[in-house]
């Protein structure tokens, strides 16, 4: 998620238009699209279905060992159990975000709320890895309806001059989510079981219906074309594909590794193409055009590799060779995401379009450093407590302020009227880097004692993090002025 930093001015300014815009589709004037009460509701509801979509996806990482336990399958199959969730909510943000400007932001984040919850509960009555693992890509689609429709339901309700704070706020919610979802997920699971993680999300959901139903104005008539959804679907497939094929890598046949790989190559370059002559085509290809927008969704990626094996990998580090209990894991890696949101805080305060491109290089260089240390031999079976509060600080700074940068980035690159269409983008890059994050850790650790293989993981997460340090220095440079964008609101300024 991206770090607030809306308190800056600039930011305030750059954002403004496309709040008139969201308002625009409630039919109302920017500084009336709602009372102080129901703002406070629409605010509350889109805030809590964004933190529900942002905990699913890291609230399982320390789940792995009860749920190999009762529903036994590989190390590279469960992993699907984190790459579905990720995968799917990648593909479809884009058309979830269209689909919320085309049927309204309350029916689709209603949608996206009930969706959510029949997969929960299918997740929470599993009786197969493989059923559970069906039932996260179902989660992945609804939790890509829920956050582009919350976001539009909160800038359409938003006055002109609040929008940074408000977005501020939505942004703290996701990061908020993505800090603690560790501890709640091991929580859950020392006290009830892994299950009890996907069934809370059922009277959570329920409450998030109710809220939803009051405090989101409704549409009375669809508007727009139909976005398209087989893109979507397509989508999928093909990142699905690639993540199969580096994953399974090492235990199929070298001729269906490759076959698998190029044909979901095949279908994400047929998505690309279809892309730039669909109406509302599932990629924003158009955003890709600008060479500093492209350049941040690329440093996006490499982030998205990172976070995702790191966020995997290290419980097993304390839970295994550590001995560490899941509640002593989760506090080792609540510490990391604690530095990462008051990093995240302090730049918001200070990160400017003029600065971004080093605030971000330097967040990737800090994330390479700490990457580094968990690579070499400080990290075995000992429990090297100095050594993890540098790795903490170095991870959680570097990815305070390299989100945070990334957001200023994508923001004035894209200009005002286009900052959800790119954000959205932005986090679908995000999202697949994650997804070959964890299947690059799938392909990595086979082997149940796996210190050698941990370190080879981690050297290549380094790798990965320097390469988007690289991309950040050299390609970031300062684009043109959001300020500078002129003419009448883009309509489409609340899509993804």
């Amino acid at each position: 998620m991206s770090a607030p930093g809306s308190d800056d001015s600039t930011h305030d300014e750059r954002l403004m238009s496309a709040s008139d815009a969201g308002s625009a589709d409630t039919g109302l004037a920017p500084s009336a699209t709602a009372g102080g009460g129901r703002y406070g509701l629409i605010t509350a509801t889109a805030c809590s279905a964004t933190f529900l979509s942002i905990l699913d996806a890291a609230v399982v990482n320390l789940a792995f060992g009860p749920i190999a336990a009762e529903l036994p399958a590989s190390a590279g199959v469960l992993t699907w159990i984190v790459s579905a969730y990720a995968v799917t909510f990648a593909a479809w943000l884009a058309v979830a975000g269209r689909l919320s400007d085309a049927l309204g932001h309350r029916g689709v984040l209603v949608a996206g709320i009930v969706g959510f919850a029949v997969a929960s509960g299918v997740c929470a009555t599993a009786p197969s890895a493989g059923v559970l693992i069906g039932a996260r890509a179902v989660q992945g689609v609804a939790a890509a309806l829920l956050l582009p429709a919350a976001l539009g339901a909160l800038l359409a309700a938003t006055p002109a001059q609040r929008r940074g704070s408000a977005i501020g706020a939505w942004a703290a919610t996701g990061a908020l989510a993505a800090a603690i979802g560790p501890a709640v997920g091991a929580l859950l699971v020392q006290a009830w079981g892994w299950r009890a993680i996907f069934a809370l999300n059922l009277p959570v959901c329920a409450v998030l219906f109710t809220m939803a139903l009051v405090a989101v104005p409704g549409r009375g008539r669809a508007r727009g074309e139909v976005p398209d959804l087989w893109g979507a679907v397509l989508l999928s497939g093909g990142i699905a594909a690639v993540v199969a094929a580096v994953s399974e890598g090492r235990s199929w046949p070298g001729p269906l590794t490759w076959m698998i790989l190029l044909i979901g190559l095949f279908a994400i370059g047929v998505v690309i193409l279809r892309s730039f002559v669909h109406p509302q085509p599932a990629v924003e290809v158009e955003l890709w055009r600008q060479r500093r927008f492209a350049a941040a969704s690329a440093v996006a990626f490499f982030l998205g590799v990172g976070l995702f094996g790191y966020l995997l990998s290290v419980p097993l580090l304390f839970t295994g060779p550590w001995g560490l209990s899941l509640l002593g894991a989760a506090g080792c890696v609540g510490s990391a995401g604690l530095a990462a949101m008051v990093a995240a805080t302090v730049a918001g305060q200070v990160v400017t379009e003029a600065n971004a491109r080093w605030c971000c290089a330097g967040g990737m260089l800090a994330i390479t450093a700490g990457f580094g240390v968990l690579s070499s031999e400080v990290f075995g079976a000992g429990r090297a407590w100095g050594a993890w509060a540098v790795v903490a600080l170095l991870l959680g700074a570097g990815m305070g302020c390299a989100i945070t940068a990334l957001s200023v980035i994508t923001a004035q690159a894209a200009g005002a009227n286009g900052y959800v269409a790119a954000f959205g983008a932005n986090t679908t890059a995000r999202q697949i880097g994650g997804a070959v994050g964890i299947a690059i850790l799938a392909a990595v650790l086979t082997s149940s004692v796996f210190l050698g293989d941990f370190h080879v993981l981690f050297a290549i997460l380094t790798g990965a993090a320097l390469v988007g340090a690289v991309l950040a220095a050299a390609l970031l440079g300062e684009g043109r002025a959001a300020a500078a964008v002129a003419g009448a609101p883009d309509e489409r300024s609340a899509s993804w």
